[in-house]
This record gives structure tokens, C-alpha cells and sequence, in this order.
């Protein structure tokens, strides 16, 4: 085998994604927050009228190990609501079942079964792959 043709062969090897990765990559739907399905009451004062409530969001997990985490807010305070996303791009670790989502220097520690993703953050996260 010549040179060129060991260089080719070798790049298209490492080019390869790591199989246990692969089978990671995907965007996953949240569907549970704080034990509860969405919308979900993560945050209430009843004296206030404060209620924080988490309405939508996703992971995304690609195959350059880069990963997109977007969650959806609806707070209520005096009768008065608004809206916000929380979305932040960083990249993912992942052995086993185990994954670690890195946003800079913050670090969010989850577990991967089959399509189910659950996220430890302030509260719990239940993501589905869709």
C-alpha cells in the first residue's frame, strides 16, 4: 500500500464516530420537570403570587460533541405573565450511561438510558429523543 493510500485510509478511520457516542447523538424533548410533566411548577410563592413554571425545551446532542440545551419559562407574578427561554451551546462528555454537559465552566451531570435522558440541574430533567 503507498503512502497517499495509508493516509487516506487512516483519516477516513478516525473520522469514524465513536459508536457509543453516535448512539447518543439526537435532540431530546423535555417532558418532566421537578417529577412533575409540563407545564411544571418548579417555583411558588403563594403569598406573593410568584409562580415559575418550565413549559417546553430540548437537548440537543451532536456528533461533534457539541450540545444545545434550550429550556422554556412562563412566570406568573400579581396576575401579570411573561415568558422567557433559557438556551446555552456547550459540549458534552459521555462513558457509559453517564453524561456531562459543559457550558463553559458550569457543568451539568445526566444519565443517558436507551431515549430517555434525565438532567440534574436545580431541578430534575426528563427528556425523550424525538
Amino acid at each position: 500500500m503507498n503512502a497517499l493510500a495509508t493516509l487516506i485510509l487512516l483519516g477516513s478511520l478516525t473520522a469514524l464516530p465513536d459508536p457509543v457516542q453516535s448512539a447518543a447523538v439526537g435532540k431530546y424533548v423535555l417532558t418532566h420537570a421537578a417529577g412533575r410533566e409540563l407545564p411544571a411548577v418548579v417555583s411558588e410563592n403563594p403569598s406573593t403570587g410568584f409562580k415559575q413554571e418550565v413549559t417546553g425545551g430540548f437537548v440537543v446532542l451532536a456528533t461533534d460533541g457539541s450540545c444545545t440545551v434550550s429550556t422554556d419559562y412562563r412566570y406568573t407574578e400579581d396576575g401579570r405573565t411573561h415568558t422567557s427561554t433559557s438556551k446555552s451551546d456547550g459540549r458534552y462528555e459521555l462513558s457509559g450511561e453517564s453524561v456531562i454537559l459543559i457550558f463553559g465552566s458550569d457543568r451539568l451531570q445526566a444519565t443517558l438510558k436507551g431515549d430517555r435522558l434525565t438532567v440534574r440541574a436545580d431541578v430534575e430533567l426528563i427528556l425523550k429523543r424525538s
